[in-house]
């Protein structure tokens, strides 16, 4: 069964089918990859059933186109709730958007870097060739007039190596005391900043940018609406709410530790998502998990509590049909692609019109690696063995 989930992750191989008889060994063999197995081979059923499929005579393409029309029609019907009509222009329906996500998760206060050591760090290291791209004289007026998030972001498009090297040194010299609980910074980029930006010459190929070292979420307002284009942009923000409070809660639980500098001069190096990928030879996903969890807390130390001040909306709270997008770690194999019901998968294959050849899978496979490797974590056995790994090396 390890291989049959193997096969759909790609993963390497013998390592992966090792590494989970390893695990199935030292829990007393549960069997939790057959279990898994089985719950996909349910959830596929599922969803067919939701969608008016017939269960043994629909093959993965026509699932794959099907699961995009469900997409698009939910998009129609999150744009009634959201009160966004066809007329609206590009601008007016992201900020629309951003309203609504606001107002539906309340306040986002997050452990994050405090505003006054961002500032410090930018003046120490002012991103000049930004500035002069946003036509900005000095950095205190750049600090003014721009969100800090939108700052750090794009100077990370913009700037030298030289500028990277020492943003990434700059970690070393900040510590606890410079964070503390702050409101999550949505930002629409105007036209003029976008203009100003393409000209100069980064590549601005997404709508939704994230910034860990603030906490802030930078909107790039696209040219023209796009059909599914509403439950793209809400799905994108609350995904982007969910991975910074996932950064917020690994600095928090790493925060009194002696390492923490360099923790995060390897984020700044690496990337948040490469370094947890990394953690504990699980992924960070996988592990905080059930960090709720009072018994895995323990495991890390008694006195840790987690502060939890942001209200973790999904998209399926906000739809007609709250269930259907529980499916978040079932892809369904085909003969040259896979089909993810994961719904950033499907909401990309939808706004892009791909077809089932060009499919995105990737956040289907990410998510029923973590499910799989969660499950694990959820035994003390496996912590224990965790924990004993971990502090070898």
């Amino acid at each position: 069964m390890a291989r049959f989930i193997s096969d759909i992750l790609q993963a390497r191989e013998p390592y992966f089918s090792q590494k989970i008889a390893e695990l199935e060994k030292i829990a007393g063999k549960p069997g939790i990859d057959v279990r898994l197995v089985g719950d996909l081979i349910q959830r596929q059923r599922n969803i067919l059933c939701k969608l008016g499929l017939d269960e043994s005579d629909t093959n993965p393409a026509e699932l794959y186109h099907a699961l995009v029309d469900k997409a698009l029609s939910d998009s129609k019907s999150l744009a009634g709730k959201i009160g966004i009509v066809p007329a609206d222009s590009p601008e007016l329906a992201v900020k629309k958007s951003i309203e609504f996500v606001r107002k539906a998760t309340g306040d986002n206060r997050l452990w994050t870097l405090k505003s006054a050591a961002a500032k410090k760090q930018l003046k120490e290291n002012p991103p000049k060739k930004l500035m002069r791209i946003f036509s900005l004289r000095s950095i205190d007026s750049a600090l003014k007039r721009e969100p800090l998030s939108m700052l750090f972001a794009f100077a990370k498009k913009t700037e030298p190596k030289k500028w990277h090297e020492k943003y990434i040194s700059q970690a070393a010299k900040l510590n606890p005391t410079d964070f503390d609980y702050h409101n999550i910074e949505i930002s629409q980029v105007h036209r003029l900043r976008q203009a100003q930006l393409k000209k100069a010459g980064p590549n601005l190929n997404q709508c939704v940018y994230i910034n860990y070292d603030v906490a802030g979420i930078i909107i790039i307002t696209p040219k023209k609406r796009f059909e599914g284009d509403v439950l793209f942009l809400v799905h994108s923000i609350l995904e982007n709410i969910r991975l910074l409070k996932s950064h917020s809660l690994y600095l928090k639980l790493h925060g009194m530790e002696s390492d923490f500098s360099s923790r995060l001069e390897s984020i700044r190096k690496h990337g948040f998502s490469k370094v947890a990928s990394n953690y504990k030879n699980f992924g960070w996903n996988a592990y905080s998990k059930y960090l709720n969890n009072q018994n895995i807390l323990q495991d890390e130390s008694p006195d840790f509590a987690i502060e939890d001040d942001v209200k973790l909306l999904e998209i399926k709270d906000l739809l007609d049909d709250e269930s259907f997008w529980q499916h978040y770690f079932l892809v369904a194999p085909g003969e040259n692609f896979m089909a993810s019901c994961n719904l950033s998968d499907v909401i990309l294959n939808a706004v892009n019109c791909y077809e089932p050849g060009q499919a995105h899978y990737r956040f289907g496979q990410i998510s029923l690696q973590d499910e799989l490797f969660g499950r694990y974590l959820q035994l003390p056995e496996v912590r224990k063995y965790v924990q004993k790994e971990a502090s070898r090396g």
